[in-house]
């Protein structure tokens, strides 16, 4: 979907598609993906205080989810 090119140029990672997200175009029958509440913005490391990477939270529809985002590290790539 060109949104998916679209939201990984912008450095967002949607973390929940699912066919409960995707929603038809009424005039031409056009997947359009919904529900972005659940987006990273960024998939840089990021350090606590004593230097550890930090996990991110999981965000994501068991059984829809793939494992690096049930890990809390998602990836660009999770979304496909």
């Amino acid at each position: 979907m060109p949104i998916l090119e679209y939201a990984g140029k912008q450095h967002i990672v949607h973390r929940d598609i699912k066919p409960d997200n995707i929603i038809l175009y009424n005039s031409n029958g056009t997947p359009v993906l919904i529900d972005f509440g659940a987006v990273r913005e960024s998939m840089a490391t990021v350090l606590n205080s004593q230097g550890n990477p930090t996990s991110s939270i999981v965000i994501g529809t068991p059984g829809l989810m793939p494992s690096e985002e049930a890990a809390g590290r998602p990836v660009y790539s999770s979304d496909l």
